[in-house]
């Protein structure tokens, strides 16, 4: 699930129950323009950590990590949130909704723009602007699932 950006700033907040049981699992919050430019905050497996969040980046189909991952309790929800404030981006997490802990900050969000897309011809030429949402993914064939139990986004003035 997903909606577009309607303002310059805006939070955006999700609480995810999710357990991954390797690394072909993920579920968490995504900025997103297309397949190859977003950025994904993600509950996801760790060898050494287990369950864990991190931040991803795919720019003009090149992929990292923008933070290291860092272990959260298996069997209980992780909240996600990010801030969008014009061009910055940062992405936070707390275990009980009250301590949000930053992940990644100063995130730069003109990577999801048709300006910027439209010079590297892998990205391709788009029209639909950026989108914020949650996401769940399996790519093991397991089918794991993530429950969601709400999505908020809020405009800031």
């Amino acid at each position: 699930m997903s909606r577009r950006w309607q303002a310059f700033s805006f939070r955006a907040q999700t609480c995810v129950e999710f357990e991954p049981e390797d690394f072909l699992q993920a579920a968490g919050l995504v900025l997103y323009y297309n397949t190859t430019n977003f950025y994904y905050c993600t509950i996801m497996f760790d060898e050494k950590l287990g369950k864990c969040v991190s931040v991803l980046v795919c720019d003009a189909g090149k992929y990292a990590m923008k933070s290291q991952p860092v272990a959260v309790q298996a069997g209980k929800p992780v909240y996600l949130r990010v801030i969008v404030e014009r061009e910055k981006a940062g992405f936070y997490y707390s275990v009980n909704e009250l301590e949000w802990k930053p992940l990644c900050q100063e995130l730069d969000v003109t990577i999801l723009s048709d300006e910027y897309c439209s010079r590297d011809p892998l990205s391709g030429w788009g029209f639909t602007g950026a989108f914020v949402g949650v996401n769940c993914q399996d790519s093991s064939g397991r089918k794991r699932c993530a429950d969601f139990d709400y999505f908020d986004y809020e405009e800031i003035e």
